[in-house]
């Protein structure tokens, strides 16, 4: 049955979808097709499994009609028996062109042996292998002509390396196969013809979009001194950074199809690489607190911009705090004493730091860019913390970093606007800030929005939350390919075979688009965006042959580069997020982030307090080192590797404890006497930082114990000196009691410690003066009373003596009035 050409264009898609993210996979070392099933042997007697093949490469991977004209296999071959193997030969067989897909997958399974076109003579391969023993190897056979396997026409056919040998038996040698390699050859057209085949299908090229990320796990400690000089190994030759570099810098990546490559650049490398380039430092130990009186030039950056960019040398940009170290002795790699006390030592990376950044800016300015915000942030988690602040904060700082390292020119040509979230996912409220905040684009994985709108599933969308709202955001979904779907073919063994997988998945493709079939649903996008990992970290070689792969299938027309604002314009139907709990856990720790937004309180609290008065020195570059910290404490890469950040935060909150230490009250566990109700308290505050502060000091605890204090006016302590407080008291008590006293900013922080202070009073208090005058008033009467009664006694002894009667006494001995009662 003969399919329409949508059909055809849909099984040709997916068909490359397929075969290029699982390249990529492969190369990044995710999951992949184990090389055993690939190279089963199909043995046919006791030694034809003898050998055990390692390929590194298969040539061409595709056969064109501009050649070559033979196809190689190198790699090694290992003696897995327990006999020696001498005189090793070989010779290709080709099989006759599979008619489908499941006939291809029914090969790739279960090799036969192909008879279609058998070479009549053997070529000398090895001359030994002893057991166990392993040596490299290299068979080639002509596509046509004399010796060769008679490829005709354009097709997929089975290929087997046969390699016989002699087994070195107690009995003899004996002359038997003993390995087998089972490939496949696609054939796209025959060398030498002027064109493809008649029966070649036609179909349009896929869309490809490939990201390729320089985005590492940001290095740097506070205040430009570096944590470790990890990133000196990564840009070294070999190292994950450089082999990415590298890999675009070759004549082959030159050939790729225009756009299929993306270059995804965190401007925290470009400032690290800069601080290096101009000579740095790295701790060997824990880093201290910043010291507040700043000292030498450790990791500044130096925005070595070429003479041709636009940037000034000079220019240092938001985003170039100046450090606070000393100095280790430069190119001895010895131990030092930093002048915030850290041990120190020179890092090794400059001179490639230099190199690097002269090959970025190379490759920046031939491919498409994507800047993301400083240090990657992970939107997600601090929307969900708050923090929503520190995403344009990044975005901004981020292309300061940019233009001063790249240069202005190269700068405005990078893309800004578009996120990168990590795993591809964002929840409603993250895209909806993004959306606020001036992104107009992200890159989502498929498996990050639910069906389209409409059902289809198109390459890209309009972001909608649950409430359809549009979030201002247009979304290109990243595919992730259908590796899953050839499980089947992967059999249980590992191997490294990449070339083997190569072969096999070529093919695959290739025959999908042959005979317009596909295993996938038929909803498959017009392009294809790819994106591996952020730390993806492929050899020098795999990108070679998967830079050959894409060179080839553009150059047969299977595929095209696409950008991806291409992608993003063509967003039309919506589509709603799903955010899994997975990806939920797997964000920055909130604990973490809040321990990060206190921090920042803080700084903006100091920075204000210092703010309030003429300094007599400038406190910024300490607080700026502690603010582009906790900027960067929100990178993705501390999901993974969280012990960078939490080192940096370490440092930045033992900073401003000791700024906070430093105003203090000048004695502590102090006895004050009062000496009367409204006697005053005076507490003396003492700055020992290198900064005027205004502060007043504060009693706590006197509602307590019978003490009302007035705060006294805010006062500025210059550096370096001390003030006394004059503190208004009213006691209402006297005694000994416990109050304590703090110092307190104009802004409410507290500075130092809270020192307890011993009052004592000897005032009396309004209640003890009023019992006392109540007690006195009480004796009074009773003096008066017993006056009056004694003056009584007396009138009445005087009147008895004058009438003639005898003396009336009291019984207390004094005299009292006669008895007068009727008789």
């Amino acid at each position: 049955m003969i399919r329409g050409r949508g059909a055809l264009r849909r099984a040709a898609r997916a068909a490359i979808l397929l075969m290029v993210a699982a390249l990529l996979l492969i190369a990044a070392g995710g999951p992949a097709l184990a090389a055993g099933s690939l190279t089963r042997t199909a043995p046919e007697d006791d030694y034809a499994g003898r050998l055990a093949f390692t390929v590194d490469s298969v040539d061409p991977v595709l056969v064109t009609t501009a050649g070559p004209t033979s196809v190689t296999v190198t790699g090694s071959v290992t003696n897995t028996g327990s006999e020696a193997i001498t005189d090793l030969i070989y010779r290709f067989q080709r099989g006759t062109a599979v008619d489908s897909t499941a006939a291809l997958e029914r090969e790739l399974s279960e090799p036969g042996e192909p008879t279609a076109a058998v070479p009549p003579r053997f070529s000398s391969l090895l001359g030994r292998l002893d057991p166990g023993q392993s040596a490299p190897f290299t068979a080639t056979v002509p596509l046509s002509g004399t010796g060769g396997i008679g490829v005709q026409s354009a097709g997929v056919y089975p290929l087997l390396l046969n390699v016989n040998g002699d087994v070195a038996l107690e009995s003899g040698p004996l002359a038997a196969r003993v390995g087998e390699l089972h490939l496949v050859l696609p054939v796209l057209g025959v060398p030498g013809s002027s064109s493809s085949t008649p029966s070649e299908p036609t179909v349009g090229a896929l869309g490809v979009g490939m990201l390729w990320p320089f985005v590492d796990t940001p290095h740097l400690g506070v205040g430009g001194v570096f944590r470790n000089d990890d990133l000196a190994t990564a840009i070294a030759p070999g190292g994950r950074l450089a082999v990415l570099l590298e890999g675009l810098r070759g004549s082959t990546a030159e050939q790729l199809p225009a756009g299929a490559i993306t270059l995804v650049l965190d401007p925290q490398l470009l400032d690290e690489l800069d601080r290096m380039s101009g000579g740095y430092e790295v701790l060997t130990g824990p880093q201290q607190p910043l010291a507040l009186t700043p000292s030498g030039s450790s990791g500044t950056p130096t925005s070595s911009v070429p003479a041709s960019s636009s940037a000034s040398p000079t220019t240092s940009g938001s985003a170039a705090p100046a450090t606070t170290t000393g100095a280790a002795t430069p190119g001895t790699g010895t131990t030092a004493v930093g002048a915030d006390g850290n041990q120190v030592t020179t890092g090794a990376g400059s001179a490639d730091a230099r190199r690097y950044l002269e090959g970025l800016r190379t490759v920046v300015q031939r491919f498409p860019t994507l800047l993301l915000p400083l240090a990657d942030p992970d939107t997600v988690a601090l929307t969900r913390s708050g923090l929503t602040a520190d995403i344009p904060g990044a975005v901004t700082a981020g292309q300061a970093v940019a233009e001063r390292v790249l240069g202005t020119d190269l700068a405005a040509r990078l893309t800004t606007t578009t996120a990168f979230p990590a795993q591809g996912l964002l929840d409603d409220a993250t895209a909806t800030f993004l959306g606020q905040a001036g992104f107009t684009g992200t890159i989502l994985a498929a498996a990050g929005v639910s069906g389209a709108d409409d059902g289809s599933q198109p390459d890209a969308v309009v972001v909608t939350t649950d409430g359809g709202a549009d979030t201002g955001l247009r979304a290109a979904l990243a595919q992730s390919g259908g590796l899953g779907d050839l499980a089947v073919l992967a059999g249980q063994e590992s191997g490294n075979n990449w070339s083997v997988r190569v072969n096999a998945l070529t093919g695959l493709l290739y025959q999908q688009i042959r005979d317009e079939s596909t295993t996938s649903s038929g909803r498959t996008p017009a392009t294809a965006i790819i994106v591996p990992n952020r730390q993806w970290s492929p050899s020098l070689a795999s990108i070679q042959r998967l830079q050959d792969v894409l060179v080839t299938l553009g150059q047969g027309g299977l595929i095209s580069g696409v950008d991806l604002g291409t992608t993003l314009g063509r967003a039309t139907t919506s589509a709603t997020l799903q955010y899994p709990e997975s990806a939920r856990n797997a964000e920055l720790d909130a604990g973490y982030l809040d321990a990060v937004r206190t921090a920042q309180a803080e700084v903006a609290q100091l920075r204000a307090s210092f703010a309030a008065q003429t300094q007599p020195q400038d406190p910024a570059p300490v607080l700026d080192a502690l603010d582009q910290a906790l900027l960067t404490a929100g990178s993705t890469a501390y999901r993974s590797r969280p012990t960078g950040g939490r080192a940096n935060l370490d440092t930045v909150r033992a900073t401003l404890d000791e700024v906070h230490s430093g105003v203090r009250i000048a004695t502590t566990n102090a006895t004050y006497t009062l000496a009367s109700s409204s006697s005053p308290l005076l507490v003396t505050v003492q700055n020992t930082l290198p900064y005027d502060v205004t502060v007043t000091v504060r009693i706590v605890g006197g509602e307590y114990v019978g003490l009302d204090a007035t705060d006294p006016e805010p006062q500025v302590v210059p550096a370096g000196r001390s003030v006394p407080f004059r503190i208004a008291t009213e006691v209402s008590r006297s005694g000994q009691f416990q109050v304590s006293a703090q110092v307190v900013g104009a802004d409410g922080a507290v500075w130092g410690q809270t020192v307890p202070l011993s009052v004592q009073s000897s005032a009396f208090g309004a209640v003890t003066v009023v019992i006392i005058a109540v007690a006195g008033a009480v004796l009074l009467i009773m003096v008066v009373l017993r006056v009056r009664q004694r003056l009584q006694a007396r009138r009445a002894r005087i009147a008895a003596e004058a009438a003639g009667e005898p003396p009336v006494t009291d019984e207390d001995g004094g005299d009292r009035e006669p008895d007068r009662t009727p008789g």
